[in-house]
Order: C-alpha cells, then sequence, then structure tokens
C-alpha cells in the first residue's frame, strides 16, 4: 500500500505541469549532458549513478546547477536532504512542487 506522500508524488507526476516538465527535463538531459531517448529511458529506470547511466557526482552538481537555472527555483538544503536527486522521477516531483508554489 502506498504512503501518502507516495500517492502525493504520484498526483504530481500524472499532472500536465509535470508533463511539461518531463519535457523540458528531456530537453535539458540531451543538449547539455548528450543523453539519447535510450539514456533517458535507463534514466527513468534506474539511478543516475548506476553503471547503467553512467552520470558522475560532477554530473549531477552540473544537473543540479541547470535545472535551477531552467525552471527558475532553488533548492533548499533541506530539499538536497530530503529528495533523491539521482532519481529522474524525484527530480520531476520536486520540480512539480517547486514550480507549482508547493514547497512542503
Amino acid at each position: 500500500m502506498k504512503s501518502f506522500s507516495e500517492k502525493a508524488n504520484q498526483t504530481l507526476l500524472d499532472s500536465e505541469l509535470s508533463y511539461e516538465i518531463r519535457e523540458r527535463l528531456n530537453k535539458l538531459l540531451k543538449s547539455r549532458f548528450g543523453c539519447d531517448d535510450e539514456k533517458i529511458k535507463w534514466m527513468q529506470e534506474n539511478s543516475f549513478l548506476s553503471n547503467k547511466v553512467g552520470f558522475s557526482a560532477v554530473n549531477l552538481l552540473e544537473l543540479f546547477l541547470e535545472l535551477e537555472k531552467e525552471f527558475q527555483i532553488k533548492f533548499s538544503r533541506q530539499d538536497i536532504k530530503k529528495f533523491p536527486f539521482d532519481s529522474y522521477y524525484a527530480l520531476v516531483a520536486m520540480i512539480t512542487k517547486k514550480v507549482g508554489g508547493t514547497n512542503d
């Protein structure tokens, strides 16, 4: 059974805003990091730091900074501690919350 938090995140991921964010994130991953559709699919299914994806800690830091610029948002220390930045859908959920105006 999914927790309330998991259900809330799934609702965010199903929203139209989330779809737009995934599209922009995919475009960023392609243009800035040279990812193709297959690699993005791997990212959706695996940790960015897994051997299948091959991102380094430096790549994650670059992605973090690019996301702040692309979506005109700021990640707090609390965000960094709370969310797994190496997970595609966790990033989408966090960006959706920030862009949508909810920072809990």
